[in-house]
């Protein structure tokens, strides 16, 4: 489901779907961004925000590369495979002030293999050094709750677990003016529908006591 569907459907609960609006669609927005980043952030250890195989393709020439805002990465994790080969070679995380330093002494390297991955501060990685030519550069890694980038986009999870973020905007709308019949009507959908969605949700990203991918 897409932003602007949710938008839609909270408007259709508002009964607020006639121009000029009472709520205009960036209030709606803020609300749907508020209950999606509170539902991520609720666990570190959702298994949509855990990912494992290709993380970053390189080009030759090439050192920085903008992607999701990543978490953590199994540092024994990573390992490129130059392009037309199939050899892995392990490669390390090097720390951002490390690097600073490095870089302010003037030293270069040429162009050659990765043998380091640098996070800048912005959340974009830097391949060092600079890649001689193409290298898929593998990882087990955990992403960072994020925003929706626009109305185009949809939750992170899959579809059949995406009217969790409507009705979680729909409990922030029930709290602003709680005395409101649409609130009343929301609040009746929040709790017919909600607390099944939460526990299917939890059940299918959330790892089980004991399993492989719980935390320790």
């Amino acid at each position: 489901m897409l932003v602007s569907e949710m938008i839609r459907r909270i408007r259709e609960a508002l009964q607020d779907e006639e121009q000029p609006y009472t709520h205009s669609s960036a209030r709606i927005l803020s609300w749907l961004q508020g209950a999606y980043m509170d539902r991520q952030l609720r666990s570190d250890y959702w298994r949509f925000l855990h990912q494992q195989g290709l993380f970053i393709t390189t080009i030759a020439a090439t050192a920085d590369y903008t992607i999701a805002p990543v978490k953590d990465i199994i540092s024994n994790s990573l390992y490129y495979i130059k392009s037309g080969t199939v050899a892995k070679i392990p490669i390390n995380i090097k720390d951002y002030a490390m690097w600073a330093m490095e870089e302010a002494s003037g030293n270069d390297d040429a162009p050659s293999a990765p043998s380091y991955l640098i996070e800048m501060p912005d959340f974009s990685w830097k391949v060092d050094p600079v890649p001689d030519a193409v290298y898929a550069i593998y990882a087990d890694r955990w992403y960072r709750p994020t925003e929706f980038v626009d109305v185009d986009a949809e939750p992170l999870w899959e579809a059949e677990y995406h009217e969790i973020v409507v009705l979680d905007a729909m409990k922030i709308a029930v709290a602003l003016k709680p005395d409101s019949p649409e609130s009343a009507i929301m609040a009746q959908q929040v709790r017919e529908r909600l607390p099944r969605m939460e526990r299917g949700f939890n059940r299918r990203y959330l790892p089980s006591i004991g399993s492989a991918d719980a935390p320790l």
